[in-house]
C-alpha cells in the first residue's frame, strides 16, 4: 500500500493514472484497449515500445565491421552455394560459430532481395539482413514481460521490459546483426517461458510452456553453442537446489526409496504416499520429453557437422574448432580477443555503462534480494531468486572467461532487468521514504557512470564493436551543436546537462515525496538517451564502421572491369559488400602487379596505410582519393 509520507497526487494506482489521470479510461478507445485479455495487453505496449526504440533507421546504414559483415557473408554464401547446412567463408569451410545468426541473416537477404543485381547488394539488404534481429529481440521483450504480469504483477512486467528494452547494450545490439542478439533474445524467451511453467499457477497449458523453453533452449544453443543451453539449465537447476530441493532427512530417503524401491513407486502412482519433491519438479519441467524435444532441434545440424569431413581454413575439423578451440579454448586461455586479462572489475564497469542510466536501481535491487526467502517464499521472492541466479551466473561465466570483450556482460542484463522491476514495484507500492538509503547510493552510482559517460561517449559504441582502439570521430561529439548563453553547445555538454538535469529532478522529487516526479524524470531520461542513441547517434556512427558507402561510390564510378583491391585488410566488410570478388593484397610486390595492370584499378585501404600504398605501386601511378572524409578508418582510391 502506499506510505503515509506520500503526497495525494501520487495515490494512483498506476504510474499511468498519476501523469495522464483516471479520466483516461473513459476514452473509447481507452475501453476498447482495457477491453483485451491482460496478457494481449502487456504484450501489445510493450512491443509499440519496441518498435519504436529499435526499428527506425535500421537499414539506413550499412553492416558494421567485422561482425556483422563476417557473419553477413557467411549467410550471403549460404545463398549463392544454396547450402545452408555447412558454413562457409571467403575460400574454406566456416566452423567456429553455429548457424541461426547466418540463417537469420540469409532468410532477410533472400525476402528483399539482396541478391538480384550483377554487382552491389540491394538498397534494402542491411534492412532484411537486421530485422529479424530486432523482432527476436522485441518478442524477448513481450514474453518476458508477459511472464512477469502473470507470476507477479502487471507493473514489475513493464517496469522490467522497460528497463530491459532501454539499456544501451540491449537496444543497440537489437540493431545488430550478431550472434549474442539472438542468443540473449531466446534465452530471455526460454527463461520467461519457465517462468510461467514453474510459477503461474492458473495456466492450463503448463507443458507447452516447458517444452517452448526447451525449444528456444535449442535456438539459443544454435546461436552461441554450449552457453545455449548450459546458462539456462544452470539457472534452473541451482533454483531447483535452492528452492526446491528437500533439505530435511525424510525428503532425502523418499528420493532414494523413488530410485530404488518399485514399491514404493506403485504407491506414488496410487495416491497413497506424495510425489518426492524433486521428482514431481522433474515431472512438472518434462524433463525427459523436454531433452528429446531440445535434441531434435539442436541435433540434427551438430551431428551432420559432426560427421562431416571437411577442415576450416586452418586445416580444423568440425568438433576441434568448435567445441575446443572456439569454447575450453576460449574459456580457459583466451582466443583472439582485444582485451587479454582483466579482472573481475572489468564487467563491472562495463556492465555500469551497458544498464546505464539503471543502475540507479541496482542498490535497491541488491537491497530486496538481500530480504528474500529461499523456500516458502511469495510468487515475487521466487522470480527475485530466479533474477538473482540469472545475473550472478552469468556474471560468473563470462567473468571467469579468459577471452573478455565489452558485450560478454549481455546476458546479465534480463537478471538484472527483472530485479529492477520488482524494485521499481516495491518502490512504488511503500513509497519512497521507505527506500531513501537505497535511493542515495543509487544516485551515487548513476553520477558517477553518467560522468564517466558523458566525458567519453565512446564508452558506448565500445560496448559492441571488436577493435576498442579503432578511432572515433570525436567531431561528433565535439562539434558545436548550438549556443546558450554564448556558450556552445555540443554533444558532450548535452548529455552531461541532460544527466545533471534528471538526477536534480530525481532528488527533488524524492525530497518532496512525489513518486511521480522520481520516476517521470528518470524514465524520461531512459527513453530519451535510447531514442538518441538508436535514432541519432548510432546512424552517424555507423558511416565511421562500415565499407558499404565505399563500396556503393565503387559500384557507381567504376567502368567494367575495374577491378577493386583491399590492401593489408582483413575487416570482413570488404569481403561481404564485394560479393568475395575483392583481391586481398598483403604484400607491396603483389600491390605493384595489381597496379600495372591496364587501365584504372581500384583500393581500399586504411588512412594511416596510404604512405605505404604509394610506396607500393610507385612513382609513376596517380593515386586519388574518393571522399577522403567519409569514413574515418578506410578510405576508396583510385589507381591510374
Amino acid at each position: 500500500m502506499t506510505s503515509d509520507t506520500e503526497q495525494p497526487k501520487d495515490e494512483a494506482s498506476t504510474f499511468t493514472e498519476a501523469v495522464l489521470g483516471r479520466g483516461l479510461q473513459k476514452e473509447r478507445w481507452a475501453q476498447r484497449f482495457l477491453s483485451l485479455p491482460d496478457g494481449w495487453r502487456v504484450a501489445g505496449v510493450v512491443a509499440l515500445l519496441g518498435a519504436v526504440l529499435f526499428l527506425p533507421f535500421l537499414g539506413a546504414v550499412g553492416l558494421w565491421d567485422p561482425w556483422e559483415t563476417h557473419y553477413g557473408e557467411v549467410a550471403r554464401a549460404m545463398i549463392a552455394r544454396n547450402d545452408y547446412v555447412y558454413p562457409y567463408w571467403e575460400s574454406a569451410w566456416f566452423f567456429s560459430k553455429t548457424p541461426f545468426t547466418m540463417w537469420l541473416q540469409a532468410l532477410g537477404m533472400l525476402v528483399v532481395g539482396a541478391m538480384r543485381g550483377p554487382a552491389e547488394l540491394g538498397r534494402y539488404t542491411e534492412w532484411g539482413m537486421r530485422l529479424p534481429f530486432a523482432l527476436l529481440s522485441i518478442t524477448a521483450l513481450c514474453l518476458l514481460a508477459v511472464a512477469l504480469s502473470r507470476v507477479v504483477n502487471r507493473r514489475v512486467g513493464l517496469a522490467s521490459a522497460f528497463a530491459l528494452a532501454t539499456m544501451p547494450l540491449y537496444f543497440l545490439l537489437a540493431r545488430q546483426a550478431v550472434t549474442d542478439t539472438p542468443f540473449v533474445a531466446t534465452l530471455v524467451c526460454a527463461m520467461s517461458c519457465a517462468l510461467i511453467g514453474q510459477l503461474d499457477e492458473t495456466t492450463r497449458h503448463r507443458s507447452a510452456w516447458w517444452y517452448a523453453f526447451y525449444v528456444f533452449c535449442g535456438a539459443a544453443t544454435l546461436s552461441k553453442g554450449l552457453m545455449g543451453f548450459a546458462l539456462p539449465a544452470a539457472i534452473v537447476g541451482l533454483y531447483v537446489l535452492l528452492a526446491r530441493m528437500p533439505v530435511d532427512g525424510e525428503g532425502l530417503k523418499a528420493h532414494v526409496r523413488w530410485l530404488l524401491q518399485p514399491g514404493f513407486r506403485r504407491e506414488v502412482r496410487e495416491g497413497r504416499v506424495p510425489m518426492p519433491v524433486l521428482w514431481e519438479q522433474f515431472a512438472r519441467m518434462r524433463l525427459l520429453t523436454g531433452l528429446g524435444v531440445f535434441l531434435a532441434v539442436v541435433g540434427p545440424w551438430f551431428l551432420t557437422l559432426h560427421l562431416f569431413d571437411g577442415v576450416d581454413d586452418e586445416g580444423k575439423l568440425f568438433w576441434y574448432r568448435f567445441w575446443i578451440h572456439d569454447h575450453f579454448n576460449r574459456l580457459a586461455s583466451g582466443v583472439h580477443t582485444t582485451t587479454p586479462g582483466g579482472s573481475f572489475t572489468y564487467f563491472i564497469e562495463q556492465g555500469g555503462y551497458a544498464i546505464f542510466p539503471w543502475v540507479a536501481a541496482i542498490p535497491g535491487a541488491l537491497a530486496l534480494v538481500a530480504r528474500l526467502r529461499l523456500r516458502g517464499g511469495d510468487r515475487a521472492e521466487q522470480v527475485a531468486l530466479i533474477g538473482l541466479l540469472w545475473a550472478v551466473v552469468s556474471f560468473l561465466l563470462v567473468g571467469a572467461s579468459a577471452t573478455k570483450f565489452h558485450h560478454y556482460v549481455f546476458p546479465v542484463l534480463p537478471g538484472l532487468a527483472i530485479l529492477i522491476g520488482l524494485f521499481v514495484d516495491r518502490l512504488w507500492e511503500e513509497g519512497l521514504a521507505k527506500h531513501s538509503v537505497a535511493l542515495l547510493l543509487g544516485l551515487v552510482l548513476f553520477v558517477l557512470v553518467g560522468k564517466d559517460l558523458a566525458a567519453n561517449p565512446k564508452a558506448f559504441p565500445d560496448l559492441f564493436v571488436y577493435n576498442y582502439e579503432r578511432p572515433y570521430p570525436t567531431e561528433l561529439v565535439t562539434r558545436p551543436l548550438f549556443s546558450f548563453l554564448g556558450q556552445p553547445v555540443n554533444v558532450k555538454s548535452a548529455l552531461g546537462f541532460a544527466f545533471a538535469l534528471a538526477g536534480v529532478l530525481a532528488t527533488v522529487g524524492a525530497l518532496q515525496r512525489s513518486k511521480v516526479a522520481v520516476f517521470s524524470s528518470f524514465w524520461a531520461l531512459a527513453a530519451g538517451l535510447a531514442l538518441w542513441l538508436g535514432w541519432v547517434h548510432w546512424v552517424d556512427l555507423s558511416h565511421h564502421w562500415t565499407q558499404r558507402d565505399l563500396f556503393w561510390r565503387y559500384y557507381r564510378q567504376r567502368q567494367p572491369d575495374e577491378p577493386i583491391t583491399a590492401f593489408y585488410m582483413n575487416w570482413r566488410g570488404e569481403t561481404f559488400y564485394s560479393r568475395n570478388t575483392v583481391k586481398q593484397i598483403k604484400d607491396q610486390a603483389q600491390m605493384r602487379q595489381f597496379a600495372a595492370q591496364p587501365g584504372r584499378e581500384w583500393a581500399l585501404v586504411e588512412h594511416n596505410r596510404l604512405n605505404l600504398l604509394r610506396s607500393a605501386v610507385g612513382p609513376d601511378k596517380v593515386i586519388t582519393l574518393i571522399d577522403r572524409d567519409l569514413n574515418n578508418k578506410f578510405v576508396l582510391v583510385t589507381i591510374d
